[in-house]
């Protein structure tokens, strides 16, 4: 199902697209256009399949940069860590800060 520009945003702001997301993905497609012309510059020979293996290779790379969201670790290695099993994550530490006055949950819940 394709989301409408008058739909709400799928992240769940309550605004609607136009006004929330669709900036970001209008600026990431741009940003891949961007790609494929540069990649067509440099190489006018390319096949359809050849540039559509590079984009998909670039697109990959884009979608597995770190993510602010996820305090800089990448998609893959979240979606890792989310779905290991319990005996895998016995590396895994995690510290509790001492001063929670930046956490938005912590200032509501005092």
């Amino acid at each position: 199902m394709k989301l409408g520009r008058n739909d709400p945003c799928h992240c769940g702001s309550g605004k609607k697209f136009k006004r929330c997301c669709m900036d970001n993905v209008s600026k990431q497609h741009a940003q891949v256009f961007d790609d494929a012309e540069a990649m067509l510059a440099m190489n006018p020979d390319l096949s359809i399949d050849e540039l559509n293996a590079a984009l998909q290779h670039k697109v990959q790379d884009r979608n597995n940069q770190p993510h602010p969201d996820f305090c800089g670790v990448t998609p893959t290695q979240m979606a890792n860590w989310l779905y290991a099993p319990f005996a895998q994550l016995q590396w895994v530490t995690i510290k509790t800060p001492t001063d929670f006055s930046d956490s938005p949950v912590m200032r509501y819940l005092s």
